[in-house]
């Protein structure tokens, strides 16, 4: 697996390389929090890739606020919350068929009060 980010060179006093650490990849996202986020509302959120398959979250400028998560529980996150999507997809569906047959049924029903009406 390719690794992200890239290496900083710690030397010596005499150039000679003495250690390669990976530096960590931080981007900031496009988009902005909503307004209910209080004192941190219409901030962008800052994300890093940190070593161990983490993830660490965090509004622009802010020190004291980090959640940091495993990479697999949020690909189990979105596994389950695509998965829910689909049901309620599926229920919508049913939904809106039961509606139409129960419509269906009213619209006989008056039609045959209508006949006996007649009769």
């Amino acid at each position: 697996m390719k690794e992200i980010g890239y290496n900083i060179l710690i030397k010596d006093e005499a150039g000679n390389v003495k250690d390669i650490r990976r530096k960590i990849v931080t981007l900031k996202t496009r988009g902005v929090l909503s307004p209910s986020h209080g004192k941190d509302k219409n901030k962008p959120i800052v994300v890093s890739l940190k070593h161990g398959d983490l993830i660490e979250l965090k509004p622009l400028h802010s020190r004291k606020i980090r959640y940091t998560v495993s990479v697999f529980d949020v690909y189990s996150f979105a596994v389950r919350r695509y998965a829910q999507a689909q049901l309620l997809e599926k229920a919508r569906a049913k939904k809106a068929k039961k509606a139409e047959v129960r419509e269906r049924r009213a619209l006989d029903r008056m039609e045959k009060r209508l006949r006996n009406a007649e009769a």
